[in-house]
Order: C-alpha cells, then structure tokens, then sequence
C-alpha cells in the first residue's frame, strides 16, 4: 500500500504531466520531465519517483503506466484512477478521487454540462463505514454514491410526478 506522501508524489507528478502534455509534449517527455521536477521538488532521486509510477503500481513496464496516461488525457481516467486507488489506502484513494473530480471539472463545457457536480457531507462514522465497504467491492465513492443518487431521484422523481398528477387530475 501506498503512503499519504507517495500518493501526493504521483498526483504531482500527474498535474505537471498535465501540463506539460497540454502544452504539446508527446506523453513520454511530458511524463519524464514531470517526473524529474517532481524529484527535485521532493529531494530525491528521479528513479525514486519513476518507481514509485510504475513497479509500486504492480507494473512491469514503464510502457504500461504511458498506456493509462494516453487513455487518461484521452478522456478516460478510470484504468489510471483505478490502478492508482488499488494500492493505496482509504486516505489515499481520497487524494485520488479528489483529483480526478478536480479533473472532470476542467473538462471542456460541453462535457461538464453533460453532468453536474454535487458535494455533499456525510457524518463521519458513516463515511468510515462507506469508505471500507467500497475499497472491498473495488468502487469509487464518487461512482457509488452517482449510482444511488440517481436511483434516488428516479424513484423520487416518479413518486412525485404520480402526487402532482392526482392533484392536477382533481
């Protein structure tokens, strides 16, 4: 598992590769050069940090952490997200899920106005609760928690268009 400061060395290294990628960097130089800022910003070796990217991970080839950039700057974060969250703890998968939300909101307008983000507060013991029953089943609480909202609001929805109907009909 993963520690809280490797987990914040990756998204550093993820948000520099952003960056640097948007700027017009094929993925394997803009990963590189993040990778070495990163280093130099944490005090350590460059090889420190591209382990952490890639044997930490469970990965055998560097190859394969570029695979799962291409398809995150693509638009689909999820096999990056996912690889990330299932070697660290719940504290980490947070760092990750709120990076990847912050992710979703710099999508261009006309893909955010295909969703709208919520934030919501649940009472801490229920949260621990949540949080442990979706690290077993291997699910975000962002994509659980969008699940049952939206079951809610249909069955609500529903429910609610029934009552206005009677009233209207009376």
């Amino acid at each position: 598992m993963l520690k809280r400061k490797s987990v914040e060395q990756i998204m550093a290294v993820l948000k520099r590769f952003q960056i640097r990628q948007r700027a017009g960097d094929p993925v394997t130089k803009a990963y590189q050069q993040a990778v070495e800022d990163v280093s130099k910003e944490y005090d350590v070796a460059y090889q420190t940090i591209g382990d952490l990217c890639r044997r930490r991970l469970g990965l055998g080839a560097i190859n394969e952490f570029y695979n799962r950039l291409e398809k995150w700057v693509a638009g689909d974060p999820k096999p990056l997200a996912e690889l990330l969250a299932s070697h660290t703890s719940i504290e980490g998968r947070q760092l990750i899920e709120d990076f990847f939300q912050e992710d979703l909101a710099r999508l261009p307008t006309t893909e955010r106005d295909k969703t709208e983000l919520f934030s919501v507060r649940i009472e801490g013991a229920q949260a621990r609760k949540l949080k442990a029953m979706l690290l077993v089943k291997g699910i975000s609480v962002s994509d659980w928690l969008s699940k049952c909202v939206t079951k809610f609001i249909n069955e609500e929805y529903k429910s609610w268009l029934a009552t206005e109907a009677k009233q209207v009909l009376q």
